[in-house]
């Protein structure tokens, strides 16, 4: 039997000015991934991304869930993800376009956290959030 891993998953652009809730669809995934008997390491994290950025939606904020799983439900537990975020999220708005992250590991690494806080102050690229992606082999729906 494997041993448990630590699982973050960062999910972003679910909502549109006219409806949806990033933070709710983290709150249905957290009744789901508990049915699968994940162990939750941390409180849902809400970050709070650049208000200032003019493609905003309402409050612009991603949430990342992090916490403990059995390795054979990994791919389950992608679906399940996959699946509350597309059925949840407002897909008829043509400036909503979900992005799901998934990292394995106990740690972040450095870049990652760098990166991040640039998120909260400034504007990104996706080109570069997609090297950052590649290069420490997370999972990336969206």
């Amino acid at each position: 039997m494997k041993k448990n891993q630590i699982m973050h998953i960062g999910i972003d652009d679910t909502d549109s000015v006219r409806k949806g809730c990033t933070t709710y669809i983290a709150a249905l995934l957290i009744e789901k991934l508990e049915e699968l008997g994940v162990r939750f390491i941390d409180y849902p994290n809400l970050i709070r991304l650049n208000p200032n950025v003019p493609w905003k939606t309402r409050g612009n904020g991603a949430l990342c869930l992090r916490f403990q799983y059995n390795p054979i439900f990994e791919d389950e537990i992608k679906q399940i993800t996959r699946n509350v975020v597309e059925n949840n999220s407002d897909l008829q708005s043509e400036n909503t376009n979900p992005g799901i992250i998934f990292l394995i590991g106990n740690k972040i690494p450095q870049e990652i956290r760098i990166f991040s806080k640039k998120v909260l102050q400034g504007i990104v690229d996706l080109e570069s959030a997609i090297k950052l992606i590649e290069k420490y082999s997370c999972d990336m729906i969206g």
